[in-house]
């Protein structure tokens, strides 16, 4: 532990953070989690459970299970994961929280990886966004992304030469990381056009145009099991994933490179429906230009 993250840690100075865990009909991951964090008996937290109207019986679950230690939310519209997690910020500026702890209900974290994440945040309030390196299993670590406005492929994987140290990136995965509030009152919320996918992309990226960095933690881990909640829904992916790409262009790019990459996608989008047999990979892109969402009554 640094000595930043000594001084951080004292108990006497600990910034208030809410834990944000955002449940779409996964009630049990969600309650295994909250259940864990409050297991922990961390100081000046607060658990937020916001269900993002659960089409199952999880809203019940999650009142007759939880033990007491977190707040359920409802959100009353099923609004996509930014929508969700916007609400559950909300209540947390109600709580007067610091910062935000945003996780996936699949995501898992050791004690001593929230207290040196909350410890660096708190030492670096110009580090907006913080992520741990996140475990994925039989895939490489993940430690953030490196952004492309303007091209179809737009992005790689960062892959560090050391992680013995903070590593700036251009975008994290929304799965497990830590948020200043400070930042969020300047920059905005979560976008919600996207409702999956690519909006905390754009976050990220509008925190560091206004002079904030992004940053993975690659000495601390998070474990993001894959396929959950977002699994359960046949071709939701591949859909956000197409249309979204479309919408983040059309938001994020100047004008020249947004028309630049419509061209280059054409070609693509023409093989990708011939390759599928199948003409939803052009209805998805059409749907990121114009911002019709086709589950945003889901």
């Amino acid at each position: 532990m640094s000595q930043n993250e000594a001084v951080a840690h004292d108990s006497t100075a600990l910034k208030t953070v809410s834990f944000i865990i955002l449940n779409y009909n996964s009630a049990a991951d969600t309650i295994e989690l909250a259940n864990e964090l409050i297991a922990m008996n961390l100081t000046n937290v607060n658990i937020l459970v916001v269900d993002n109207q659960s089409t199952d019986d999880s809203l019940h679950q999650l009142r007759s299970k939880l033990t007491s230690g977190a707040e359920v939310i409802e959100t009353g519209f099923n609004g996509g994961y930014a929508y969700g997690n916007n609400v559950g910020i909300k209540r947390a500026a109600e709580l007067n929280s610091d910062f935000v702890m945003i996780m996936n209900s699949d995501v898992r974290v050791e004690q001593s990886t929230f207290d040196r994440l909350r410890a660096y945040m708190s030492a670096h309030p110009k580090c907006a966004i913080a992520s741990p390196a996140l475990k994925i299993p039989d895939r490489p670590n993940d430690y953030g992304r490196k952004v492309y406005l303007g091209r179809v492929h737009f992005s790689t994987l960062v892959k560090p030469d050391a992680i013995d140290k903070p590593i700036n990136v251009d975008s994290i995965i929304g799965a497990c990381f830590m948020v200043q509030m400070g930042a969020i009152k300047q920059v905005g919320m979560i976008p919600e056009p996207y409702f999956l996918n690519f909006e905390e992309t754009e976050w990220c990226l509008k925190f560091k145009r206004a002079d904030f960095q992004v940053q993975c933690i690659p000495y601390l881990f998070a474990l993001h099991k894959p396929h959950g909640s977002i699994g359960k829904v046949s071709g939701i992916q591949s859909y956000f994933m197409k249309r979204n790409l479309v919408l983040f262009n059309k938001r994020m790019d100047t004008r020249g490179q947004y028309v630049w990459f419509l061209i280059k996608l054409l070609p693509f989008s023409v093989l990708m429906s011939l390759k599928h047999r199948s003409i939803m990979p052009l209805v998805a892109q059409v749907d990121g230009m114009t911002g019709h969402n086709r589950y945003s009554h889901n």
